[in-house]
């Protein structure tokens, strides 16, 4: 049943809830929403606390460093003429 809704079923005991069965997809949707979440969160409360982050070009070298396996900014300075 769980898997063919994709919803999670909540158990009652004595009309009260009481247990929640869902498909292990399920559950790992709701923890990576739960994660994203949490992060989002922290980012706010960082920001709120005068936190200012990066500059848009320092995360595109950072992340184009991770996605090629290198420090971009390494290899670029290594191909500066002196």
């Amino acid at each position: 049943m769980a898997h063919e809704a994709d919803e999670p079923i909540f158990i009652t005991k004595n009309g009260e809830g009481n247990m929640v069965v869902m498909s292990i997809a399920h559950f790992r949707r709701l923890q990576h929403r739960l994660e994203i979440l949490e992060k989002l969160h922290a980012a706010e409360a960082q920001r709120t606390q005068g936190d200012t982050g990066k500059p848009y070009q320092n995360v595109i070298q950072e992340l184009r460093g991770k996605l090629y396996g290198r420090d971009i900014i390494a290899v670029l300075l290594a191909d500066e003429p002196e």
